[in-house]
């Protein structure tokens, strides 16, 4: 059995093409993981159901079925010991750039401070504050580019316990190949890069949400805080699995956005769910769902989709989650 080579890239620290193919890699690993559990589900169900064939033709499957998904484990381990060069090439990029940063947003705060205590004009730092907003601007576009990949890295390969697939998963940080310090338990909570104010400006805010939600509980009040001022409710979503496992989350008019990140509408802190996965929009009485995750882990009753008309009874699974649509009145 053939399976993909996985090639996560030169491994040197500000390659840009290290990271396009650290990308590439990741996709391919996630995939290669999709066909790896599709073959776990199977020997569950060939067990389950051995009574229905002859002895004979149950072991001719689930050797087969058993082969085949050792192959697959095999490709998977030697891929994720091939990961740790990109990945530390990546996460030196990222350290790079925020100190980079840091030290533009400090060169920039002293020469409007030299401003103010006069030693310069306006236009004599002018050129310069120009000079280093763009830079910083430019580092912060890079940053939040390499916080993707790297968590994508974290849903697909730190998450992957090839032993115990149906056991409760820990959060990504707690696998996490480099131990950082994390300010709090929240799922998911954003790596903060520098602090400067050109990276602030540069990062644009969740769809939905604001900094202040850092928990499933406030998305969620905010959620039905607008369902107090929306007409009708149209339907729910109702997790089937997870944490969030029978609450019902109102479908209302307008845009909701779905991801394990604290700033999005409905927060569903489980495995395969990336911080902006997908989001809900309500347009000419109908809602449609869209894909926002780079890996395209968004699927309709079980086909992968990119954008698609939600109706009664639609199952949504989310990475590990799944969500039954449930329009009211219907």
């Amino acid at each position: 059995m053939e399976t993909e080579v996985l090639k996560p890239g030169s491994g040197n620290p500000g390659d840009p093409d290290m990271g396009e193919e650290f990308l590439r890699a990741l996709k391919s690993y996630s995939k290669l993981l999709e066909k790896y559990h599709r073959l776990s589900d199977l020997l569950r169900r060939t067990t389950e159901y051995r009574e229905m064939v002859p002895p004979e033709v149950f072991e001719n499957v689930h050797e087969d079925y058993r082969k085949r998904k050792a192959e697959i484990e095999e490709s998977l381990e030697r891929a994720k010991g091939e990961f740790s060069q990109a990945l530390k090439a990546t996460l030196a990029e990222k350290k790079e750039l925020q100190e980079k940063a840091r030290k533009g947003s400090h060169r920039l705060k002293e020469l409007k401070f030299r401003r103010i205590l006069g030693e310069y004009s306006e236009e004599e730092i002018e050129e310069e504050c120009r000079q280093l907003r763009k830079e910083l601007g430019q580092y912060a576009e890079r940053l939040n580019w390499l916080d993707e990949v790297l968590d994508l890295y974290a849903h697909t390969v730190a998450r992957t316990d090839l032993e115990a697939l149906e056991e409760p998963r820990p959060s990504w940080r707690e696998a996490a190949v480099e131990k950082t310090p994390e300010p709090a338990p929240a799922p998911e909570p954003p790596e903060a890069s520098v602090p400067t104010e050109a990276h602030s400006e540069a990062e644009a805010k969740p769809a939905g949400g604001t900094p202040q939600e850092t928990t499933p509980a406030d998305a969620e009040s905010r959620v039905l805080g607008q369902l107090a001022h929306s007409s009708y409710v149209h339907g729910y979503l109702v997790p089937m699995d997870g944490s969030r496992k029978g609450q019902r989350f109102p479908l209302l008019a307008g845009t909701i956005t779905l991801g394990s990140g604290p700033g999005t509408d409905i927060v569903l802190p489980e495995p395969g769910v990336a911080k902006s996965h997908a989001r809900i929009v309500y347009q000419d009485r109908r809602y449609m769902l869209e894909n926002l995750d780079m890996l395209g882990r968004t699927y309709v009753n079980g086909t992968q989709c990119k954008a698609s008309e939600l109706r009664e009874g639609d199952v949504i699974r989310l990475g590990e989650v799944k969500m039954r649509v449930v329009f009211s009145g219907e």
